[in-house]
Formats: C-alpha cells, sequence, structure tokens
C-alpha cells in the first residue's frame, strides 16, 4: 500500500484547544475509513486518536476518504501537503495531515493505465509504459547498465522496440518485444523471465518432439511421441531450419556475458522460444537415425498436451534420484577421492560434510582429490570459503572489491532503507587463513574440473583456487567471468506483471584485472565430458 503512516506527534493539547476550523473535516462514527488514491480500489485506513496528530505520506495526485457517515476529496502536487480534521461521533479530532512524495511515476500507474482489454490484452500505449517502467528500473537499480552496451545503441534500439509495438498486445508479446533489450545489457544475472504458463496452455498445439541442446548448439531427440524419432537421434533441420540458425535467432532473447551464459538460458529457453518462433501447424524434422547412421525425415502435425503425455515414450531413468549438492566417493585403489560438487549451498552443511570427508582422505591416506564443478552453477560463495580453508595453500580472499549500488527502488522492493548511492567497498588487507594440520588441512594432489557451465560462485571458486596455487584446473574456461554483476533482487512489470531479475553489485576477483576479463582458464584444457578420464590418466601416470 502506497498510503503509508510515516510518523505521529504528540499535539494533544494544541489539536483539542485549536479545531483548526479553516482546514475540511472529515467526520467519522470509529476510526476506520477506507480512502481510493487516482481511482484506484478502495483501501482501509484505521486513524488512531492518541496522539492528535497523524502525518502520512502517498504518491497520488487525488485522494478520496471515505468514513461511514462522510467524504472528503483532496487533490495533491507533488511536494505537496494538506491537513484535515477527523473527529469522531465521541467529539475526539485527530488533525491529519498527507504529503505526497517526488514519485516515480511507472511505479503508480493509474486506474485507466491498469484497465485491461477485454480479451485480456494490453494497448500500445500500455506496453509502451510497460517496458519504459522496465528499462527505468533497471537503470535505476544496476551498477552499470551501459557497460558492455553503448548509451546510443540501447537507447535507440528501446525507441525502436516501443515505436513498432503493434495497438494490441499479450504478455507474451510484451516479453517479445522486451527480452532482446535486456539481454543487451550483457549481464547474465539481469535477465527477464519468459511467461511460460501464459504459453503452454492444454490447449495449445505444440511442437511435440523434446530435445537436448547441446553445448555446440546441436540437437538431439530426447523424447517423441511413439518413438517416431529415436532417442538421442541428432537433429539436421525442423521444416528446413537447420539447429544452429535456430539457435542464433534465440541468442538476442538471453542475458549472458558470453555465449556460455546464454547457451544455458536457452537449454531451459528452448520450448517456449521455439513455440514463438517457429510454431507450426506440423513439423518436417531430418534426422540421423542412430541405428543405421542414414538421414530421415519425418513428419509430425503440432499436438495438445493430453495427447502428448499418453503418446512420448521416456528413455531417462525413472524415478531418478536427484544428485546432492556434493558428494564424494573414495578410490583407495588408486589413491585418489573424487568430490561430485553440484552446488555452493548451506554452509553448516558443507562444514559438516568437508570435516567428514578430509577426514576419511587422511585416515586412508588418499594422495590425490578430484573436486568436480562442471555442473556447478553457483549459490553462496561462504561455501566454497569453508571448502577452501582446507585446501588453500597460502592465506586467500575471494573478492578485492565490490561495487554497490542502492536506490530509492531497490529499497522499496526489498523493503530497506539504505541511503541511496554507490558504494565501493576495497578488500586488500582482509584474507581468510587456511586450516592448520591439526585442523585437518589437505596436503595431497589436488585437481579441480570446470566447465563453460561452470557460473557464479562456482566460477569464483575456481578463480581464487588457481590464483593461489591450489592445484591444477582441468576442462574449459568457466562460463562466470572474473570481474561481473551479481546479487540480484526480483522487479515486476507494472502492468504485465512480468518478472525480471537485476543486479545492483559488481565484483572483482581476487587479483583480477578490469582490462583484461576472463573466465578461470584450466592449465589444461579438453572438452569438458574428457576432463575426468583425463585427469584419471594423469594421477595413473604420476604426472
Amino acid at each position: 500500500m502506497s498510503f503509508i503512516k510515516i510518523f505521529t506527534f504528540g499535539l494533544a493539547t494544541i489539536a483539542a484547544i485549536y479545531a483548526y476550523p479553516s482546514i475540511p473535516v472529515l467526520k467519522s462514527s470509529s476510526v476506520d475509513i477506507e480512502y481510493c488514491e487516482d481511482g484506484n480500489a478502495p483501501e482501509n485506513l484505521s486513524i488512531i486518536n492518541e496522539p492528535r496528530y497523524q502525518l502520512y505520506n502517498t504518491h497520488a495526485h487525488n485522494i478520496k476518504l471515505m468514513s461511514d457517515c462522510d467524504t472528503l476529496n483532496l487533490t495533491l502536487k507533488e511536494l505537496e501537503s494538506q491537513k484535515f480534521n477527523f473527529i469522531t461521533a465521541q467529539g475526539d479530532t485527530t488533525l491529519v495531515e498527507i504529503f505526497r512524495d517526488d514519485a516515480n511515476s511507472y511505479e503508480y500507474p493509474s486506474q485507466e493505465m491498469r484497465k485491461k482489454n477485454p480479451n485480456g490484452k494490453f494497448g500500445k500505449d500500455q506496453a509502451i509504459f510497460d517496458i519504459s517502467a522496465l528499462m527505468h528500473a533497471i537503470s535505476q537499480i544496476h551498477p552499470d547498465i551501459y557497460y558492455a552496451c553503448p548509451q546510443i545503441k540501447l537507447v535507440t534500439a528501446t525507441k525502436a522496440v516501443l515505436d513498432n509495438l503493434p495497438d494490441s498486445v499479450s504478455r507474451i508479446d510484451i516479453y517479445n518485444a522486451a527480452a532482446p533489450l535486456v539481454a543487451m545489457i550483457g549481464d547474465g544475472h539481469t535477465h527477464l523471465s519468459f511467461p511460460f504458463n501464459d504459453l503452454f496452455t492444454e490447449e495449445l498445439y505444440r511442437m511435440p518432439v523434446l530435445f537436448y541442446v547441446q553445448q555446440d548448439g546441436t540437437l538431439q531427440c530426447r523424447m517423441s511421441p511413439d518413438d517416431i524419432i529415436p532417442y538421442k537421434a541428432k537433429i539436421l533441420s525442423i521444416n528446413g531450419h537447420k539447429p544452429e540458425d535456430m539457435i542464433n535467432s534465440m541468442l538476442p532473447y538471453e542475458s549472458g556475458e558470453r555465449k556460455h551464459f546464454r547457451m544455458m538460458r536457452i537449454r531451459h529457453d528452448f520450448p517456449a522460444l521455439f513455440q514463438i518462433l517457429y510454431g507450426a501447424d506440423s513439423y518436417d524434422i531430418e534426422y540421423i537415425d542412430p541405428a543405421t547412421n542414414r538421414v530421415t525425415t519425418t513428419t509430425i502435425k503440432a499436438m495438445q498436451w493430453g495427447d502428448l503425455c499418453k503418446r512420448w515414450i521416456s528413455h531417462e531413468p525413472k524415478n531418478q534420484v536427484v544428485s546432492d549438492d556434493y558428494s564424494y566417493t573414495v578410490d583407495s585403489i588408486n589413491n585418489v577421492a573424487i568430490m561430485d560438487f553440484r552446488s555452493f549451498t548451506d554452509t553448516e552443511k558443507m562444514s559438516a560434510f568437508a570435516d567428514s570427508m578430509f577426514t576419511e582422505l587422511r585416515e586412508k591416506n588418499i594422495g590425490n582429490l578430484i573436486i568436480d564443478i562442471r555442473n556447478n552453477g553457483g549459490g553462496n560463495s561462504a561455501v566454497g570459503d569453508t571448502l577452501l580453508r582446507y585446501i588453500a595453500p597460502v592465506p586467500f580472499r575471494q573478492f578485492d572489491r565490490v561495487i554497490i549500488k542502492t536506490s530509492n527502488l531497490l529499497n522499496k522492493i526489498e523493503d530497506a532503507d539504505d541511503l541511496p548511492g554507490v558504494y565501493l567497498f576495497e578488500n586488500t588487507d582482509d584474507v581468510i587463513a587456511p586450516r592448520t594440520e591439526e585442523e585437518k588441512h589437505y596436503n595431497g594432489k589436488i585437481y579441480l574440473l570446470t566447465s563453460n557451465f561452470t557460473f557464479s560462485s562456482a566460477a569464483d571458486f575456481s578463480w581464487v583456487f588457481k590464483e593461489i596455487g591450489t592445484g591444477t584446473v582441468i576442462g574449459e574456461e568457466t562460463g562466470g567471468m572474473n570481474v561481473c554483476f551479481g546479487d540480484i533482487t526480483m522487479y515486476e512489470m507494472p502492468l504485465s506483471g512480468l518478472r525480471c531479475s537485476i543486479s545492483y553489485k559488481r565484483f572483482w576477483q581476487f587479483n583480477a584485472d578490469e582490462n583484461d576479463i576472463h573466465g578461470t582458464l584450466p592449465d589444461i584444457e579438453v572438452p569438458a565430458q574428457d576432463a575426468l578420464e583425463k585427469t584419471l590418466q594423469l594421477i595413473k601416470t604420476g604426472k
């Protein structure tokens, strides 16, 4: 509710002696009334009698106050206040003052602007308002909206999008127009989410085949009706469109500093993006049959969800156990332990896990540890600190600097009261000490497996791991960068309700160079799928 009581003063004596006869009066038989802001739906308000002065703030231009026996209309300019006497049936008088803030107009669209068309769609003016509100919000919250994309380019692109909107648009149309603008910012954490539920209704006739999107942009069949296309068959084209061309047309919708990050998002969004870009009544699908290695073409009609559920044949294991955030196995014969590290979650859990793992490694005198973060999307960097203390050869820190931007809009979303501004925090002296021998520090050889899909806190971990000489990094460059944006808030567009994550911090990892931004580079570069085998070979040969 934007009409908020902000503070009170004890002026009971003044209010009792002076009835403020020159200002408006609102009479009521109780302290409970209703109010409307700029024609919006009524909301409830209680005006207490003690103390006898109440101050409220609002962002509205017109306010209507309604009791059970009286009505009062007020009109306020920005940064203007008006007073009125609130008098109950018992004769108690309270002086009420209402102050209108200097409001962000995008936060409080009028009732007229909020009206939807009978068909549930939005008019062009509403779509312009909604997308403009989104871009304004990002500019208010993000630390550097023009870091990757010049201002003139982003502003020109935004104007072109707004100018070319049709007269009637759906939420999906608004996403279709706005997502590429957000992606131009070049920050993988600032991302407009697709409204899946709007598109994938039970009535929708959709592409009846599910696909695996490979890292190189190729497609494989994951599931098809009645197995008409073999499991994991390589797709060559769909209605004449090659997979690489389809992927390239989807990339502009996905946020990310590098293609790795955007490809990760396409893996998730592919069914939706395919539907809005290539949806059809039927699909001619050309593929390579894995059994015969022959090129085959089949035609499949679009189908509804109910029919698909009856005819899809899955080749994936049923009741597949979801991997723990972290687990490990020990191979005493080959003197190696493998830690499967999927997510940076729960520092307390990691403390207990690490204590147990390193106790066993010491007891069994295991000389090699492989830490696998190839499929780790990140989480809480403090989890990485906990693990690093067991393996770091020297004191360390994960970050040298961080910029934090605060704003009134961020305060509103996060329910905070931080002073708006841009703040730089430098951490050039504080370091975290490794554990001692008595605290179970591990002194064996350590190998870290990385991939293009190692992101966020996992990428931060890999960076400091290599920077302080903890061990050998094997695999691919990480998807997360050594200088990056992060820590997000969720913004909801005022009319469509589409949700966008927005970064409000920027991080510099340990010893990162602003002029040389990249992910963690492996000491031994091999395709991610070959990294474990390569590492085991190195251990076996003693290299």
